[in-house]
């Protein structure tokens, strides 16, 4: 066989895509979202498996707090996560898409016996909040103000000290937390949705990619 019929035969075949290697982090929580002796388990990381296979990446999965989530994304490249819709979007992160839906959920002390309609009626000062975005959304959605508060924490503390009467925050924040926070969950707020956030050195053939899976995208997911 001739060198030319070997070009033809092998070696002017059109390569094969190579997957791309992208990083997800957050919180772990049960069922959801877990790292085992290096293996990620759970439904958010089934449905990500199968987003991946249609984008054309493979995950590397971790965790990490609700507070760092935001950070590595801006300080880290090919890195990726859910997040809020709402949140701000400038040079700190580029959003892909939406995916799924995410439950804004108040907490109050154990003895307690506040009610969600009880919530317009509180001072500011007993209303806190954790979590970038989530001021605005429920001033847009519910015309709810809040005292943002910077540690998750803190804040589930000073709640259940009766230092404030309700605590706003995920629900995936607050199952993050271990032990297993003290504290009695009054009822969901609101229901957000949920967008997959990257680190903003992304390739763009990569985020391309991301976006038109997440555009095709029909499985209903909520945490």
């Amino acid at each position: 066989m001739s060198a030319r019929r070997n070009c033809l035969a092998l070696l002017c075949l059109p390569a094969l895509g190579h997957a791309t290697t992208l990083a997800f982090i957050g919180p772990e929580l049960a069922g959801v979202y877990q790292i085992r002796n290096g293996q990620a388990h759970g439904e958010l990381v089934t449905l990500l498996n199968q987003l991946g296979k249609q984008a054309g990446i493979e995950w590397e999965y971790r965790h990490a707090s609700p507070a760092r989530v935001e950070l590595t994304l801006q300080s880290q490249p090919k890195v990726c996560s859910l997040l809020l819709q709402g949140k701000r979007q400038g040079g700190n992160y580029q959003v892909m898409g939406g995916l799924g839906r995410h439950a804004i959920v108040a907490y109050s002390a154990l003895h307690d016996t506040l009610t969600l309609s009880d919530l317009d009626n509180l001072p500011v000062s007993q209303r806190l909040g954790f979590g970038t975005g989530l001021k605005g959304l429920l001033l847009r959605q519910k015309r709810l103000n809040i005292t943002e508060h910077p540690s998750l924490a803190t804040a589930v503390q000073l709640v259940s000290l009766g230092r404030a009467r309700v605590l706003l925050t995920t629900q995936i924040g607050m199952y993050s937390l271990q032990p297993t926070p003290l504290l009695r969950r009054v009822g969901t707020v609101v229901e957000a949705d949920n967008v997959l956030a990257c680190s903003p050195q992304l390739p763009p053939g990569v985020a391309q990619g991301l976006r038109k899976a997440l555009r095709n995208w029909l499985i209903p997911f909520a945490l």
